[in-house]
């Protein structure tokens, strides 16, 4: 718990900070990537394959789906930040055994 200048307390909110890490790791393995396809290996595979053009291969839609994550995973945090709270009432919520 941290405090504000009038003395009251908020959550810590260190999940967004521990996300950065592994999301900026994914992102720039993403980026790197494509220069794979100018090796000897993958254009003995995938003729004429060059960076960011993969060739006689395809990249399938896991790169895709992955760029999509990357995205997600830095622009949702923000929209959360933003979006409209619900006023909830102060009547606790019953809970079932």
């Amino acid at each position: 718990m941290t405090e504000d200048s009038g003395g009251r307390s908020h959550p810590d909110v260190g999940v967004g900070r521990d996300l950065g890490r592994p999301v900026f790791i994914m992102a720039s393995g993403l980026l790197v990537y494509p220069f794979g396809l100018n090796s000897a290996t993958v254009k003995e595979y995938c003729e004429n394959s060059s960076i960011y053009y993969a060739g006689d291969c395809q990249i399938g839609w896991g790169y895709m789906l992955a760029i999509v994550g990357v995205m997600l995973a830095v622009f949702l945090p923000f929209f959360a930040k933003y979006a409209p709270k619900e006023h909830t009432s102060p009547t606790a919520i019953p809970t079932i055994l």
